[in-house]
């Protein structure tokens, strides 16, 4: 098994990057910011963790979208989002209020009047962050996601990215290569291949985290959460994953 990248700063970057161009676009730069922390036990419904966890939940708040992460020692704040973007992000406080404002303005490309351009640009700079990150990797993602496998495969290649869907509809769709799997029986063999799993649409199932969490203890891959809700995102963020460096993966013909 080769080595492990640790979540560096850089990927901070990535999210403040990507969280400017999205409040610019939608004009929620200089929205005030509210702050609010719930200690373990007094998360608001839907939004407890799958097993208690030593952190504390940040929420965060601006023109009318919420969202959450998890930090041991969060930092209180006051200003407008374009302030709290301009933060050194030196401290898990700071990296916490910024996840948390990245999984507020994620909502918008759940909601059903999503810009496409919008959509598209989360999911190529998704693709982009995890290959800064991790390099040329093999790619697993849970929950078909059209532009997020374009992004991949534009990126990684066709035989480095592998989908699975537990929708009957998509299973066995081809897609710029690349033919969606059947998730329930398929889980333990694309963790055991891949090096990153992106998760997508999780919504805050619980039950289904832990199972994720569980199979990349098992099999080793870093876990990447692409989840409009943040609520999988903030807790797969505060379970510090780690991925496998200089792939030894299979790289594989998925459209077979």
């Amino acid at each position: 098994m080769s080595g492990r990248v640790p979540h560096a700063m850089g990927s901070a970057e990535d999210r403040r990057r990507r969280l400017r161009r999205l409040a610019e676009r939608h004009g929620l730069l200089d929205e005030r910011v509210t702050v609010e922390t719930h200690v373990p036990g007094e998360q608001p419904s839907g939004a407890k963790p799958a097993e208690p966890v030593r952190a504390v939940m940040v929420e965060v708040s601006f023109g009318g979208l919420r969202g959450h992460a998890f930090a041991a020692e969060p930092e209180p704040f006051q200003g407008t989002l374009r302030e709290l973007l301009a933060l050194s992000l030196g401290s898990e406080g700071q990296r916490a209020l910024l996840l948390a404002a990245e999984n507020a303005i994620q909502k918008l490309l759940g909601e059903p009047g999503a810009p496409p351009e919008d959509v598209t640009l989360c999911a190529e700079e998704i693709a982009e962050s995890v290959g800064h990150e991790f390099g040329q990797v093999c790619v697993g993602m849970l929950g078909y996601r059209p532009e997020l496998v374009r992004a991949c495969v534009a990126l990684f290649g066709a035989e480095r990215v592998r989908v699975a869907d537990s929708t009957p509809d998509y299973v066995g769709r081809s897609w710029e290569g690349v033919t969606v799997e059947e998730a329930m029986t398929g889980m333990d063999d694309l963790f055991a291949w891949a090096d990153v799993v992106i998760v997508t649409g999780q919504d805050g199932d619980q039950s289904h985290i832990a199972e994720l969490l569980e199979l990349a203890d098992r099999h080793g891959p870093a876990l990447v959460a692409y989840d409009p809700t943040g609520v999988g995102r903030a807790y797969f963020e505060g379970r510090r994953r780690n991925g496998r460096a200089n792939s030894s993966c299979e790289a594989t013909d998925a459209s077979d």
